[in-house]
C-alpha cells in the first residue's frame, strides 16, 4: 500500500524568548492510498491548532490543541489531539561567580 500526502500549513504566532509563545495554525491535508496503481481510498481534512508555551529558567513548557475536521474520514472519533511537552535546555557552558 502506498500513501501520497499533500498538505499546506500556514501559521502565525508571537514569541518572546524570555516569557511566552502563542501560535495558531491551519493544516489542510489530502491523503491518497493506493495498491498496485489502484486507488483504494482518499481523504481530506483540516487541522486548526492552537499552541501556548511558557519559558521558565532553562525549561520550556508547551501545550498544543489540534482539532481535526474530517470531511471524508472513516474514523470520525479521531477529532481532537492535546499535547503537553517539556523541553529542558542543557548548556555546555557553566557560569561561575568569582570573588575578587
Amino acid at each position: 500500500i502506498k500513501l501520497n500526502q499533500l498538505f499546506l500549513q500556514p501559521s502565525i504566532g508571537y514569541s518572546n524568548p524570555k516569557h511566552i509563545d502563542i501560535a495558531v495554525s491551519l493544516k489542510a491535508t489530502k491523503n491518497n492510498f493506493s495498491e498496485n496503481s489502484k486507488r483504494l481510498y482518499s481523504s481530506r481534512y483540516i487541522e486548526p491548532a492552537f499552541t501556548f508555551g511558557v519559558n521558565i529558567l532553562s525549561a520550556k513548557l508547551r501545550y498544543q490543541a489540534v482539532f481535526i475536521t474530517n470531511h471524508e474520514s472513516q474514523y470520525p472519533e479521531l477529532s481532537n489531539l492535546h499535547t503537553f511537552s517539556l523541553h529542558y535546555i542543557i548548556s555546555g557552558e557553566r557560569k561561575s561567580k568569582s570573588k575578587n
